[in-house]
């Protein structure tokens, strides 16, 4: 599942990261630190892996965050 991370900037990120290790890294090599992790049923916008193949599908984030599944009854990238 991909990661939405809130970094040392203040901002939260989305990531199509597996893991929080994966996010991490992918934090520290914009130069940022990681202050916390969420779980998101898909990567959203704005990328710490704007380049991953994986599409960012989420567009309300802070609805999702922590679910496994977008909870709207149609999603939003319908």
């Amino acid at each position: 599942m991909p990661l939405r991370v809130k970094c040392s900037d203040g901002k939260w990120y989305g990531t199509a990261a597996s893991t929080v290790k994966e996010a991490i890294e992918q934090a520290e090599a914009k130069g940022l630190s990681v202050i916390g992790t969420v779980r998101l049923p898909y990567p959203c916008d704005p990328r710490l892996d704007p380049d991953n193949p994986i599409p960012s599908l989420c567009w309300q984030p802070d609805g999702c965050m922590g679910r496994t599944s977008c909870p709207r009854p149609i999603c939003c990238t319908n």
